[in-house]
């Protein structure tokens, strides 16, 4: 054993992608006809094909995320270099399956604020991810919060945080949707007071923190049977991150929006017509669609 590696607090993300059970469903046995083979696979095939593009996609927003940017804000010249360290972005990801552990030490060689930025990655990347994907009728759902954890030989993420962001995905989440859980929503509401002395390096760390903890609050939303999400249909999302992609790649909220929408309420009447076991959860998010749609008004 490596002696060398220290577990410290990670913040911690399990992503997965829902559906692929039922698309592997019809070629756990060998199939008994060529009709029979041919559906099966063309199931199979494309649910292979969505998951190579949805590590593609999520690949192209962690990178969005952690790439340094030129920024318009004026920084006299002797505090640059420092300006710039403060904003550099600490963020892992590795694939499992139809799975993406999505990760960030909380034990930073440099400032902290790297640690938090991260984090701000991960919110932003699940919950801009989350809309598209409803748009393409391939959803998912995913956990995070904060736990005891260390770094592998291969550099994948094992420990109490990695179970607990598992949990959260598996027990929790329930449906598409982003569950943030309460050790986490402790740390952000600890950064934003500036109550802990240790979470900075200076006092412009903690500034750069708290700063950064409060984009990330406003980025979290109470759901409808109460638990708290990535409000990715929320005000810090339609104003910022859609916002920029936009400009960017002119990609339209209203439009992807309006996909996702009727996906989400077709597959919920779908599901209560035939007494699916999911078509109450699915009824929550139809709900959680109408509200946010109304504010949009």
């Amino acid at each position: 054993m490596n002696n060398e590696k220290i577990a410290c607090f990670y913040a911690v993300a399990c992503i997965d992608v829902l559906g692929t059970t039922e698309a592997c469903e019809g070629i756990r046995d060998m199939p008994t006809d060529d009709q029979s083979r041919a559906k099966s696979l063309e199931a199979f095939i494309e649910s292979v094909n969505w998951i190579e593009t949805f590590r593609d996609c999520f690949k192209k927003l962690f990178d969005h995320f952690t790439e340094e940017k030129e920024t318009i804000v004026r920084v006299p010249a002797e505090k640059k270099g420092k300006f710039d360290e403060l904003r550099k972005v600490t963020l892992r990801y590795r694939y499992f399956s139809d799975t993406i552990y999505a990760f960030v030490p909380l034990v930073t060689t440099g400032f902290h604020a790297n640690a938090i930025n991260g984090i701000y990655g991960i919110f932003g990347a699940c919950g801009g991810m989350l809309l598209g994907s409803l748009a393409e009728g391939k959803p998912f759902r995913a956990g995070i919060d904060i736990g005891y954890a260390t770094e592998l030989k291969y550099g994948d993420v094992f420990g109490p945080a990695a179970i607990k962001a598992y949990e959260i995905e598996q027990k929790i989440a329930g449906y598409p949707r982003i569950v943030v859980g309460d050790t986490l929503l402790d740390y952000l509401d600890c950064l934003q007071k500036k109550r802990d002395p240790y979470l900075g390096k200076d006092e412009e760390d903690k500034e750069a923190c708290k700063n950064m903890a409060e984009c990330c609050l406003r980025m979290i939303g109470i759901d409808v049977d109460g638990r708290r999400i990535i409000d990715y249909l929320g005000g810090e999302f339609r104003t910022k991150l859609y916002k920029s992609r936009e400009n960017g790649k002119n990609i339209s909220f209203d439009e992807v929006f309006k996909m996702a929408r009727t996906y989400v309420e077709s597959e919920y009447k779908k599901r209560w017509i035939n007494q699916d076991k999911l078509a109450t959860r699915y009824y929550l998010l139809d709900r959680y669609f109408k509200l946010r749609e109304e504010a949009l008004v």
